[in-house]
């Protein structure tokens, strides 16, 4: 008889180890950006940092440029359209008790029928003081800004006619009020502003002193106040000659107290008493100290984990507030200190510089 076939199981086969699946390069990017240390955040924020700082540096040369322009503008029209009547300081002061009426309220301008329109303006164009400074208070108070909706300033322009008033822009005071509290009044950002604010213009004494109440606290104002007095005082005491139109100027038409606390007096100021005034006045602005104090300057060293650059510019800022320093010293600590309080990582760096190396090489170098 004939046996039946045995039927055995397959072998098993040998299982031969799967190669790993490679991710999709995305989701490789999103697991290393999950993963990111604390040295890589740190290095984005810095880099939105210096972002943002180039921002502001260039709308800084914008302002700077468009100072320029509105400065050689207002030249060229003096030069080619204007001669201003010519009035003496002498014949000004010497009429004020004869001409003027005592006021009572100090309005912030004079009626509109107070003064003579301008010979090639209409006469329904002159506006009232409400009028011409409703735009400036709506926006003011459209942006939350309660208090400086009180304080306005309106320069004086003038033209071929009578002075007249145009309101600031107040995207440009707000921006100015913007950049001293959080650069502090000692800081280049707040200068240049204030700078193009006081030469763009020609602001009277009650435009200095609306100005200084918008972008200052109540302590830095009285010292400008105090500062401004003192510096008129000054000015008045100066000799001067006959023909000068300055000649026999007070203290009080500097700084618009007394009898000429009023604008009716003020218009009538000669243009060159305007200049002087707003010139007197942006010299009380750098005399007045931040309101939060920087640290002094010989404190001011670069963290661990911070940028050289941050660290320079946190030094030039605590060197600018100095007031007792000339530029020349100023430059010559600044250089010091950019080498002495760096941090040790840094030093070893710029320890390879050459001992003429400038700041400009240690932050190239950094």
């Amino acid at each position: 008889p004939s046996c039946p076939p045995q039927i055995h199981p397959p072998l098993p086969k040998e299982v031969v180890p799967s190669e790993p699946v490679p991710l999709p390069k995305e989701e490789e990017s999103d697991d290393r950006a999950l993963k990111s240390s604390p040295e890589e955040e740190l290095r984005q924020l810095k880099s939105r940092e210096e972002s943002e700082l180039r921002q502001l540096k260039s709308q800084v040369e914008q302002l700077m440029w468009n100072l320029e322009s509105r400065i050689e503008k207002s030249v060229s029209m003096l030069e080619t359209r204007f001669e201003p009547p010519r009035q003496s300081v002498q014949e000004l002061f010497s009429r004020q008790d004869a001409t003027l009426p005592k006021p009572t309220n100090m309005p912030c301008a004079p009626p509109e029928e107070s003064l003579p329109p301008p010979h090639n303006i209409p006469r329904a164009l002159p506006r009232t003081v409400n009028n011409r400074w409703s735009g400036v208070i709506r926006d003011a108070i459209l942006d939350g800004e309660w208090q400086a909706a009180g304080a306005v300033a309106c320069p004086i322009i003038v033209g071929n006619g009578a002075p007249h008033y145009e309101q600031h822009d107040w995207k440009i005071l707000q921006q100015a009020k913007k950049t001293i509290m959080e650069n502090g009044i000692k800081s280049e950002a707040s200068r240049t502003m204030l700078d193009w604010i006081f030469t763009a213009d020609t602001n009277s004494p009650h435009d200095c002193k609306n100005l200084a109440r918008l972008l200052l606290t109540p302590s830095q104002y009285i010292i400008f106040t105090r500062e401004w007095r003192q510096l008129a005082e000054l000015e008045a005491a100066r000799p001067r000659e006959a023909q000068d139109h300055l000649n026999g100027i007070t203290a009080d038409m500097i700084t618009g107290a007394g009898a000429f606390s009023n604008m009716t007096s003020q218009l009538q100021y000669p243009l060159a008493l305007f200049h002087l005034s707003a010139q007197q006045a942006r010299q009380a602005f750098y005399a007045v100290p931040d309101a939060n104090p920087v640290p002094s300057f010989t404190s001011v060293k670069q963290g661990l984990t911070e940028d050289y650059t941050h660290f320079v510019d946190r030094l030039s800022n605590a060197l600018a507030s100095q007031a007792d320093m000339t530029e020349e010293s100023k430059q010559n600590m600044f250089k010091l200190l950019a080498f002495d309080n760096a941090n040790a990582k840094t030093k070893a760096v710029l320890a390879t510089l050459p001992k003429n190396a400038d700041v400009g090489d240690m932050i190239e170098m950094a």
